[in-house]
């Protein structure tokens, strides 16, 4: 599966631990994982998420990546359920037993995750930040943010989390 340099990239950003490495690492554990799943499922290995139907299986990896790659923009639960092909409610509930987390959650943990490491790895204020992230009002994504992480953007920018 030519997975050798890749773990050999992950062990060497972990000893280094160079600047923006959490990014790297992060984007090399994910692209470890492709592999994985795309291996299995080729082997006829399909993971299927508890309470959800295999045939919304392959939607909600689809929509998952499509939130990850478009968390930016405006996402609404009804645009997504409708590229699914799926009612609101159907759509909600197998999102919920497949990832833990309402659709929204999910949304808003993707674009905090993302918010986290431009606070970390760069000087943007937090208003730029919450814009780029998706967030057109910054004291709503001011809330969000502590709430997930527990402390506010600028307490966490300050402690170098």
């Amino acid at each position: 599966m030519g997975l050798l340099p890749l773990f050999e990239e992950v062990v060497k950003e972990d000893r280094n631990k160079e600047y923006g490495y959490f990014m790297i690492l992060t984007a090399d554990l994910r692209n470890l994982m492709g592999k994985f799943v795309r291996h299995w499922q080729k082997g006829g290995y399909l993971l299927s998420a508890p309470g959800v139907h295999p045939a919304y299986e392959l939607s909600f990896d689809l929509i998952s990546e499509y939130i990850d790659q478009h968390y930016f923009e405006e996402l609404t639960v009804e645009n997504l359920a409708s590229m699914c092909n799926m009612s609101h409610s159907t759509f909600s509930m197998n999102f919920h037993r497949r990832y833990g987390m309402t659709c929204r959650e999910y949304i808003n943990a993707t674009r905090i995750n993302v918010a986290e490491n431009m606070l970390l790895f760069s000087n943007h204020d937090v208003a730029f930040i919450a814009q780029e992230v998706g967030y057109s009002d910054c004291s709503y994504f001011i809330r969000c943010y502590k709430k997930r992480k527990g402390v506010t953007p600028r307490q966490a920018r300050k402690a170098g989390m």
